[in-house]
């Protein structure tokens, strides 16, 4: 646990993004890592949407902005779209 929380504390927001694609694999292993996510009786009531073509990208990052927040979406190369499910 210790090292979850040097982890934590470590942990800092991209807000730049570089003008390239994301490594397909490397998005893969982090939808993987969150499904590892607890929930209550293993029922992991979510799915993961990965979007990375490009022309999804801008109604993406607008809905994201849309909240009055995330401004910096607009340039970020991927996004993960969690929905909850009942």
């Amino acid at each position: 646990m210790k090292d979850f929380y040097e982890l934590a504390q470590r942990r800092q927001s991209c807000r730049n993004f570089k003008d390239k694609a994301v490594d397909g694999e490397l998005l893969v292993r982090c939808v993987k890592a969150a499904s590892l996510a607890p929930s209550a009786c293993n029922s992991q009531p979510w799915s993961y949407t990965l979007v990375t073509r490009p022309e999804l990208l801008p109604p993406v990052a607008k809905a994201l902005q849309d909240m009055g927040m995330n401004k910096f979406a607009d340039k970020a190369p991927a996004f993960f779209v969690v929905t909850e499910e009942k």
